[in-house]
């Protein structure tokens, strides 16, 4: 049985982590492995609620395992357009596999 998907998220169904999700896409795009790594979740756990996020209209895909923000719930007055809004990452910060290259030795 498959529902549909309302479409942006309400506060009341945010929970810590995507609260703290959308701080770091405040800031710029994520991946998977960043949201993991800065808020000591899994990152299965971090790509599904990105993907909720994307599914409610509050998230883009612009590559392969790469998310900006696009609609914040938190503040419904603040709508970027999808594509190059003022993130600080790009394809170009991604392996080939999608794993981002964050630099480290």
């Amino acid at each position: 049985m498959s529902t549909k998907a309302q479409s942006v998220l309400d506060t009341d169904d945010l929970n810590d982590t995507d609260e703290a999700i959308l701080e770091l896409m405040r800031d710029g795009r994520v991946t998977p492995p960043l949201v993991a790594k800065k808020l000591q979740k899994s990152r299965e756990y971090a790509s599904e609620r990105l993907i909720r996020m994307k599914e409610h209209g509050n998230a883009t895909r612009i590559a392969p395992g790469l998310y900006e923000l696009v609609n914040d719930p938190r503040r419904p007055d603040t709508v970027r357009a999808g594509g190059d809004a003022g993130g600080r990452m790009s394809e170009g910060d991604l392996f080939e596999d999608g794993e981002l290259d964050e630099g480290e030795n």
